[in-house]
């Protein structure tokens, strides 16, 4: 402390200056510290620049960066548990292992990207050669921890500690991150994560949660502390409806089609009939109308504070089947539409239309198409689409002798209602529109090239201006196959399957390359045929 005493003196005579050799080491280790950290900072705002440059894709910048930023942390981490010290020596190593970091993480990320494309292996190569570099460094530099000398054993204390630490994270973290991201794992329709859908998803979250909190309040509110009155369970019913219809009607990058029934004048009760359920159904469903009760909801396909709340407006009611015929007796008496569903027991729609022919109800057939491509894994994720919900004109309930003629005579009426709404809600929603954000979503992440190419293909066709597209869709309406030259890596070929299953459509590509990359597509249906284009001599 001597030393600090007489500069301080000296500062204040200017008479002169006072320094030992550690304390100039002290002041240069202090010195080169600060810079350090400010070089480092700037060249990884340099490296994922360039990172992002290359991708293409903001998302395979940061898979490719996060090696890198783990790693330094672990070697922090490390270094201060094992009391290590960066010196003006081992410090120039800092820069090395960064680099060396770099170069691993991008040949990993390559490695994915390019199975995921093509699924060709590659990536255990890849593996190989770093497994071979790292252990080349290992061997050369780890000698150097028997030497004598501190400055020399503590560059191989850095270098393998770091060394060490870039390739564990650049051998396990893109790989988990990457398989979570493109959502391996996931149904046909669940599509490759991106930032935007996150944040789509985010924003519907927080939204249904807000609406969540206020319908709990108002709910206990008009339900507990108030007297439940029948006219404050129908204000909260209309509530909820509303609430939901919002909730569903206005999430970002979804667009629902309803059908209008709040003008309609019914003439008594009616039974609406769901042929199939589907997870978001429920609350479709209590989005469509307030009337409607949803007949049998004890299933595991709604859970948590969705079902409570369709539960405590009485939009929901929990019941088996000794105890359905009861409540259905009880929501027509109230005015309510109870809806059953056709896919819960052998006799359950028997019984239903039973019911229906009891107490003189008419029924309608109710159908949802789009959900299975906007809602793939249930209503916590939403893609891009739109979702066409049907309802069929009302079936009058059959004049017959004796109920069991008349149940025959509506069961006949309603499989050709059911067919009919099929067909208008299938035709309502097989339009290029409502198919291109999903055949653009199953090229993420196969080359910015190839997306921006599958983008512009489908821009053209969902316009209407391309005089190809309506070519190919006029002999699509007539031909039983089709043969499409693909431009756009067969995104116009795939377009055209999915909308037209009944009919054959041969994609032509011009190489093998663009033939696995069209075969690798999770989306690909079977009935698109993918052939290479034959150079003739």
């Amino acid at each position: 402390m001597w030393h600090k005493n007489l500069n301080a003196r000296a500062e204040r005579t200017g008479a002169g200056f006072a320094f030992t050799v550690r304390s100039m080491n002290e002041s240069g280790v202090r010195g080169l510290s600060v810079d350090f950290n400010l070089i480092g900072w700037v060249c990884g705002a340099i490296v994922f620049g360039f990172l992002w440059l290359s991708f293409g894709r903001l998302e395979l910048a940061l898979l490719a960066f996060l090696p890198m930023a783990c790693s330094w942390v672990w070697i922090l981490g490390t270094m201060h548990l094992l009391d290590l010290r960066f010196n003006l020596v081992n410090v120039i190593l800092a820069t090395f292992i960064f680099g060396q970091g770099d170069d691993y993480s991008i040949f990993v990320t390559e490695g994915l990207l390019y199975e995921y494309t093509y699924r060709r292996p590659m990536l255990a190569s890849y593996r190989r050669g770093i497994v071979i570099s790292a252990v080349i460094m290992f061997v050369g530099m780890g000698t150097l921890l028997i030497a004598r000398h501190p400055a020399l054993r503590s560059l191989g204390e850095i270098t393998v500690l770091g060394m060490g630490c870039v390739v564990l994270a650049a051998a396990l973290l893109p790989p988990w991150v990457f398989g979570r991201l493109v959502r391996e794992d996931g149904s046909r329709w669940a599509m490759p994560l991106t930032l935007g859908g996150l944040w789509r998803n985010g924003q519907a979250a927080l939204c249904e949660t807000t609406l969540g909190v206020a319908l709990t309040a108002y709910g206990w509110w008009c339900l507990a502390v108030l007297h439940a009155t029948p006219k404050r369970r129908a204000r909260f019913r209309k509530a909820v409806h509303r609430a939901v219809r919002w909730a569903v009607c206005r999430r970002c990058g979804v667009e629902v089609a309803l059908p209008d029934v709040a003008g309609e004048h019914r003439e008594g009760g009616e039974l609406w009939v769901v042929p199939v359920r589907a997870c978001s159904d429920a609350l479709l469903l209590a989005a469509t109308s307030s009337c409607c009760v949803q007949v049998g909801g004890n299933g595991p396909w709604l859970r948590g504070l969705r079902r409570k709340w369709l539960y405590k407006a009485g939009l929901l009611v929990d019941s088996r089947d000794a105890t359905r015929h009861e409540a259905i007796r009880v929501a027509a008496a109230e005015g309510l539409c109870p809806v059953v569903w056709m896919d819960e027991g052998d006799d359950t729609w028997q019984r239903a239309l039973r019911t229906a022919a009891d107490f003189g109800l008419s029924c309608r057939v109710w159908r949802s198409v789009g959900t299975e491509r906007v809602w793939p894994t249930g209503m916590a994720w939403a893609e891009r689409g739109r979702v066409v919900v049907g309802l069929s004109e009302r079936l009058r309930p059959a004049e017959a002798e004796d109920c069991m003629t008349a149940v025959h005579v509506q069961l006949q009426e309603l499989r050709d209602a059911v067919a009919r709404t099929e067909a208008l809600t299938q035709a309502a929603a097989a339009t290029p529109a409502d198919f291109a954000p999903a055949v653009e979503a199953t090229y993420r992440y196969k080359g910015i090239t190839t997306e921006r190419s599958v983008a512009r293909v489908l821009r053209a066709a969902v316009s209407g201006r391309d005089e190809v597209w309506n070519t190919l869709w006029r002999e699509a309406q007539r031909a039983e196959q089709v043969e499409v030259r693909s431009r756009g890596c067969g995104a116009e070929a795939m377009l055209l399957a999915l909308l037209r299953p009944a009919v054959r459509v041969r994609c032509v590509v011009p190489n093998d390359d663009v033939a696995d990359v069209v075969r690798g597509l999770r989306l690909l249906p079977e009935n698109l045929e993918v052939v290479v284009e034959t150079v003739r001599a």
